[in-house]
Parts: C-alpha cells; structure tokens; sequence
C-alpha cells in the first residue's frame, strides 16, 4: 500500500503543476497578441500617434540644433586658425620686407595689405636700392690671385712659374711666338747662372726635361743694356738659332753647321757682315772677326742665340749692340755668351728641336 501512495503522489504532484502552468499560459496568451501587435505595428503608430511624431520632431530640432552648434563651432574655430595664420603670415611679410628695406634704407612699392588667400612658401623680398647696396671687398678691390692660382695650369713646375714672375715674359709670352721648348738662364745678378730647359708636353702643359746645370754669363754679368766689349750677356728672349760643332757632329733636332778654318763671325759694327757667320776670308770685309775654329774648346759644340739679328744692330752713336752670342761649352765666365759643361751641352743640343720652335730667357 505504501508502495501504491510513493507512485500515485508524483504523480498527482506533477498533474497539478501542469493544470497550473497550463492555467497561466492561456492567460498569458490572451494578453500575447496584443504585445506582437504593438511590435510590429510600432512603426505604424510611430507615424500615427502624435505624441510620437512630437519626439521624433523634438529630437529632430535637437539634433538639428546640436549640428548647428557643433558647425557654428567648427567655423569658429576654422575662422580663429584663419585668422591666426592671416595674423602670422601677415605679421611674417610685413615684418620681413621692414627688416630688409629698413638694412638697405629703401621702401618697398609693394602693398603691405594683409593677403586673404592661403599664403604660399615663395618668398617675396623687398627691392633693395643699387645706390645704398654695400659692396663687397672682392667688388671694390683689385683682382688679385690666390695663393693656389700662382701655379697656373700651363705647369705643374713651380720653377718656372718662379722664374717668369721674376722677369718681364710670362706663359702668355710663351705662347705668342708657339714656343713649345724655352731654356731659362738666371744669372743672380753674378756672371753665374743656373741653366733649365722646359718643353710642352702633349697635353699642354710645361715639364722640366731634367737638363738643370751650372753655368756661367758674361764677365759682368747679365744687361739689358750691353754693347759691344762690355762683356754682358744681353738680358731678354731670344729665339735658338743654329747649332755647330767642330769635331764629331753630335745628335740634335736643330739645323746644324760645321766649323772649318774658314768659318768667321764678324764683330765689326762698321761692317756690312756685322754679326753674320761668313764661309770665307773676304778682303777688307771687316776689322774684326772671331775664327770660330780658333776658339776651341769652347765652340766645340754650341749653337746660335738669335740677339741682334734685326737691321738696327748699330746704335745711333756707332757703337753696335753685341755679336757672336752663343751657347756654347764653357767653365767659366764668358765674354758675354751662356756657358755650361760638355756634357750638359752636348744634352741640350740632343733635346732642342727647331719644330718646336725653342726659346731661351736671359736675366
């Protein structure tokens, strides 16, 4: 029997709560049907009850007004940054062309209004007056070279540019007569020198040949003002003439002679043949003569320094301007030729070419 109720119990439990929930279910679903018809027509009475249509209208203004606010802001504040910048940039142009017309004490004639477009970054500046510009100091003084322009590119030998600033001839010089071979003699103010020889590369440029040596002028040194027995040797450039030899005929690119017994050079002023080389005795042709093969070993190899070789070898007063000046060999003071040892002379003679057209500075 106790089994029987244990059964009967829940189930008699379980019957009522489903009467139960079944009760309030369909109490619930009365009312159901008219919550689903108020959401799905929510929009519809939306629409139609006023009261909505108020706060739609209401939060419409709101939001309307609230847009209005925030583009009044907006503007506000573009206007304020437009301002600014017109302020700044304003305050940048007017104060720039001030500075710069105030420096050069000149006005611009430009109008300083306050521009109303963007400011562009090209810079404006004010004209300055060419009467009140200061000029700098290369403007006013002489043009004077710098210490790296004193070698120009005609060499890379400062020697030589040493040696023609110290004389009246220059690179230019050089070129007027196309010299592409000079010889420089620099006595020292003794009747000692030093002897170089420079040539022109290929390229342009002036090389030392390597031929520096001692040698000698004359007696009394180098003049621009020697004559005839004063033993100086003439001072300037002079073109290299012929070479000459008296024994074996020594290698050389320069029209050559040989010396014979009867080979003279004339240092008579009264003579028609003065300062010429004459082949020949010619009677009552001169006073006076050098017998070059006499002056052995001194004219063993040598060559002609193109002096006084014009028409005007005489002075007004009679007195001539200098003959027979030679390059020759020689260990000591000359009589107004350029000396140096055998072997440097028999180097130079080797390295000189006429197509050159070669030149020699005396000073």
């Amino acid at each position: 029997m106790k089994k029987k109720l244990l059964i009967i119990l829940p189930v008699a439990v379980v019957c009522i709560v489903g009467i139960v929930l079944a009760i309030i279910f369909l109490s619930s679903s009365d009312k159901s049907p008219v919550a689903d018809n108020t959401k799905t027509d929510t929009k519809t009475s939306q629409k139609d009850t006023p009261s909505e249509i108020t706060v739609n209208s209401t939060e419409k203004s709101t939001q309307k007004s609230t847009s209005a606010k925030k583009k009044k802001a907006t503007e506000k504040s573009t206007q304020n940054g437009t301002e600014k910048t017109t302020q700044k940039s304003t305050q940048k142009s007017t104060q720039k062309p001030t500075q710069k017309s105030t420096a050069s004490r000149a006005t611009s004639p430009k109008s300083t209004a306050v521009p109303t477009e963007k400011p562009t970054t090209k810079k404006t500046s004010a004209p300055t007056s060419p009467s009140t510009t200061v000029p700098t100091d290369a403007e006013t003084s002489p043009l004077v070279p710098t210490e790296a322009e004193t070698v120009p590119p005609e060499t890379d030998d400062q020697n030589l540019v040493d040696f023609l600033n110290n004389t009246d001839y220059s690179f230019q010089t050089l070129d007027d007569v196309d010299c592409q071979q000079v010889i420089t003699v620099s006595s020292h103010d003794t009747n000692l020198a030093t002897v170089s020889l420079f040539e022109k590369n290929e390229n342009g440029l002036w090389k030392n040949s390597g031929l520096d040596t001692d040698g000698f002028v004359g007696s009394n040194g180098v003049s621009a003002e020697s004559y005839e027995g004063s033993y100086q040797t003439p001072y300037g450039m002079y073109s290299v003439g012929e070479a000459f030899y008296i024994d074996d005929k020594p290698s050389t690119g320069l029209d050559i002679f040989r010396v014979t017994d009867k080979t003279y050079w004339v240092d008579d002023p009264q003579s028609d043949y003065y300062n010429q080389k004459v082949e020949g005795f010619v009677i009552n042709g001169w006073n006076s003569a050098e017998h070059m093969i006499e002056y052995y070993p001194d004219y063993r190899y040598g060559f002609v320094i193109n002096f006084n070789m014009g028409e005007n070898k005489v002075s007004d007063n009679g007195v001539g301007k200098g003959s027979a000046i030679f390059f020759h060999i020689s260990y000591s003071p000359t009589a107004g030729c350029v000396g140096v040892s055998e072997d440097m002379m028999v180097a130079y003679l080797n390295t000189l070419d006429k197509t050159k057209n070669p030149y020699i500075i005396i000073v």
